[in-house]
């Protein structure tokens, strides 16, 4: 569903208030006008310098509950060199495998290191299509350098979506369509082998 439907569907909502619906389409117009102002080509550049990170305790809570699980996900060698450290301190940053940028960034993809030494810049509410289900979170890469304030957009790194709680239902927003979550950004410095990562578009 594009933004135009979306704004359509937010219209005619039935069980909102017409203030809640003027606003909530406000904010999807306001989405639609940021996503037109960027061409493939600057995604690609921005995205070539902006990666993403998990937080350590959303793996361990998620999936360390066995370590054969955790085997997958980290690999055996930073497996063996760390599973201490992700079991005690459950709130590091890691850095994930890039995946394209209009592809859903999940959990399930891989960690690559540690993420140390980042600064936070700013946290921000964004917004996140869910066209399939209200259970069913598929943020990308490309909307969290769209929502990207533009004054921090140069200082930018890294970034990592928060979520309030662990079901995706409760961060849902029924009138726009999409997932709420705060998107995370920080400053710092990149790791070769995180710079040097391949940024497709699909």
């Amino acid at each position: 569903m594009n933004y135009s439907e979306k704004i359509a569907a937010a219209r005619r909502y039935p069980y909102a208030a017409i203030e809640v619906r003027k606003k909530k389409v406000e904010i999807l117009k306001s989405l639609q006008k940021l996503e037109k102002s960027w061409s493939k080509e600057k995604l690609l550049a921005y995205a070539q310098k902006i990666h993403p990170l998990l937080r350590g305790s959303e793996i361990y809570c998620s999936f360390f509950d066995d370590d054969e699980t955790a085997r997958i996900l980290l690999g055996e060698e930073h497996f063996r060199q760390h599973q201490r450290l992700i079991k005690r301190y459950g709130k590091l940053l890691f850095w994930m495998k890039q995946v394209p940028l209009y592809c859903p960034l999940i959990v399930q993809e891989k960690i690559l290191q540690e993420a140390s030494g980042l600064v936070e810049l700013r946290r921000v509410t964004t917004y996140y299509n869910s066209d399939y289900s209200p259970a069913v979170l598929r943020p990308t890469i490309a909307d969290a350098i769209i929502q990207c304030p533009k004054d921090i957009l140069d200082q930018v790194v890294a970034f990592e979506f928060v979520a309030p709680s662990r079901d995706t239902k409760d961060y849902y927003d029924k009138v726009l369509g999409m997932h709420v979550l705060t998107t995370v950004y920080y400053a710092g410095v990149v790791p070769q082998e995180i710079a040097e990562q391949k940024v497709t578009l699909y």
